[in-house]
């Protein structure tokens, strides 16, 4: 039994290639609102429109990030949280050329969101450990083993 993607928010990055497009149509059809990420808004623009006539109700976020930039993720996850109230679920299919190994990029990654939710929850900590679905003791631990610096606005 497949799961409706109904009510969620959920970021699509490469949504501008064909695979990245087509999930980002299908995940709006459900219901799904849905970050459609390319590394260039000429790009993200073009995606909108075809997929806007594909899902005329869809409701799409633009959210152009080259993610070669340093803070680039983490950007790109603080805009769709603040535009769509939250984040469900990522489906990555950027094809952006790859840098360091895939330990090295997951470590990125992570940095970069651990921090965006830290951001979100302007430091507060319980707040931030339960949107990441972890405890405040594990949040504490990954702060220090990723060398995250954060402020709070």
């Amino acid at each position: 039994m497949q799961e409706s993607a109904r009510g969620s928010a959920i970021l699509i990055t490469g949504a501008t290639g064909s695979i990245g497009l087509e999930i980002a149509a299908r995940t709006a059809a459900e219901g799904a609102v849905v970050g459609v990420h390319g590394s260039r808004p000429e790009s993200v623009g073009g995606a909108l429109e075809k997929l806007r006539r594909r899902v005329p109700a869809g409701q799409f976020v633009p959210l152009p990030a080259d993610f070669r930039e340093n803070g680039a993720i983490a950007a790109l996850v603080e805009q769709f949280v603040a535009d769509a109230g939250r984040l469900d679920g990522v489906v990555d299919c950027a094809l952006g050329g790859p840098s360091g190994t895939l330990r090295e990029a997951r470590e990125r990654f992570e940095r970069d969101y651990v921090a965006s939710v830290l951001q979100h929850h302007r430091g507060r900590m319980g707040d931030a450990a339960q949107a990441l679905g972890i405890e405040r003791t594990n949040l504490y631990r990954k702060i220090k083993q990723l060398n995250i610096r954060w402020t709070a606005d």
